[in-house]
């Protein structure tokens, strides 16, 4: 697994578990509804010369308590609880399909409502795939991304969103092969940010 995949693992569950504790302490911690919702597709290209990806993703954020969102936004920072599903089609040696979850994961966004708001995610999670031939092990796997992006939006709550992404997989050593496969990403969509003006 790549350094940079280790620390998101080690990194990402210890602060949302800080977030958590946090919103649990806090009355009326996260929104019961999302504020951006965004739908995406793309392209992904394994290396070296590896699987490509044809991926829909759904994508839904929440912002964070109060004390946490209002300290931030002092700054034009947006920090967000991020959780995204997709289900990709894989042309490989043979065709294939992928669907997961990241279900931990984070946005941030400078957005001082200018029209282009440039963002960071980060996000760790699972899928199933039945992609065979590159050493990944089976069909259970996880992955770590990352991500830098922007919005640029349409109407005050509508953007066109923009992001190129890079995505490690390996299933943790459950199978006796575990190569894992690194894939990088173009991603496009729309986001909706619900209560932006």
């Amino acid at each position: 697994m790549p350094r940079l995949a280790q620390v998101l693992c080690r990194v990402l569950p210890g602060a949302l578990a800080l977030v958590l504790l946090a919103s649990a302490a806090t009355p009326g911690a996260l929104a019961a509804k999302p504020d951006k919702v965004a739908v995406l597709t793309g392209f992904g290209q394994s290396e070296p010369l590896g699987p490509q990806l044809v991926p829909l993703m759904a994508q839904l954020a929440w912002r964070l308590p109060d004390p946490i969102d209002s300290t931030l936004a002092r700054a034009d920072l947006r920090l967000r609880w991020l959780i995204e599903g997709w289900a990709a089609g894989i042309h490989a040696r043979d065709s294939a399909f992928e669907v997961g979850v990241n279900p931990i994961g984070f946005e941030i966004a400078w957005d001082a409502g200018q029209r282009v708001v440039p963002f960071a995610q980060g996000a760790i999670g699972l899928l199933v795939t039945n992609l065979e031939g590159y050493g990944t092990g089976g069909a259970f796997e996880f992955d770590e991304t990352l991500g830098l992006g922007l919005d640029i939006f349409l109407t005050p709550g509508v953007a066109l969103s923009l992001t190129g992404r890079y995505r490690h997989m390996s299933n943790a050593g459950i199978y006796e092969a575990n190569r894992g496969l690194d894939t990088f990403y173009g991603l496009v969509g729309i986001a909706f940010h619900i209560g932006r003006e």
